[in-house]
């Protein structure tokens, strides 16, 4: 049987990429040939010389919006970091709470913008339900919260408001302004990253896909 484990390797933090490359499809790509059982490196740019005439390139269009918040408790004053997951209707939010067992129900929260929360639920699985004093708009997530970096490049550095801009696809869809952004993800299809709108313009040229996104 398979353990989490045996996916485990080490990555020194310094070959660990923090912000992205200028030109996006500039980044490295690693190709793998099954029937060769061998390696080769490349750069993104070159992704459709190892496409055929039949291959389907899938891209998921989702918009990333800034679901890390954080929030003062009005009964401690303690700062908590709060990863909004899934919208539950109603101004309630399932969300991550950085040291939720210190976190009781009915504990209260103040956030930037007059924002207020409320914990009123635990649940099994380490979430928490947290109901908000007005309904989060994509709008106001921009100006209030922080995107949910990874947490290997939260380690080595502090967010930046360019954050709102690199960590999107090319092809993400717009949300509306005042919308709740329950369409929307808290993290991006980093594969996605790497492709730029030059190069699609590219692969859409060489007509290898009959059915596609882009």
């Amino acid at each position: 049987m398979m353990k989490l484990t045996d996916y485990d390797f080490q990555l020194p933090e310094e070959l660990i990429a923090q912000y992205p490359r200028e030109k996006r499809d500039e980044s490295r790509l690693l190709v793998v040939n099954r029937q060769r059982q061998d390696f080769t490196e490349t750069r993104f740019k070159n992704i459709g010389d190892y496409l055929d005439e039949g291959d389907c390139l899938v891209l998921n269009n989702t918009r990333v919006f800034p679901a890390r918040l954080y929030g003062d408790s009005l009964s401690t004053g303690k700062k908590h970091e709060i990863v909004l997951v899934n919208y539950e209707g109603s101004k309630e939010w399932k969300v991550m709470i950085r040291g939720s067992k210190r976190c009781k129900v009915n504990d209260r929260f103040q956030f930037l913008g007059g924002i207020e929360g409320e914990l009123i639920k635990k649940l099994p699985e380490g979430l928490n339900i947290v109901a908000f004093n007005e309904e989060l708009s994509y709008q106001k997530l921009m100006e209030i919260g922080e995107m949910a970096l990874p947490p290997y490049i939260i380690k080595l550095r502090e967010p930046i408001p360019k954050d709102k801009e690199t960590y999107q696809t090319v092809y993400s869809k717009d949300i509306k302004v005042d919308s709740v952004p329950y369409e929307g993800s808290i993290a991006a299809p980093t594969a996605g990253l790497h492709f730029t709108q030059s190069l699609l313009d590219s692969l859409k040229k060489k007509e290898l896909f009959s059915h596609s996104s882009l």
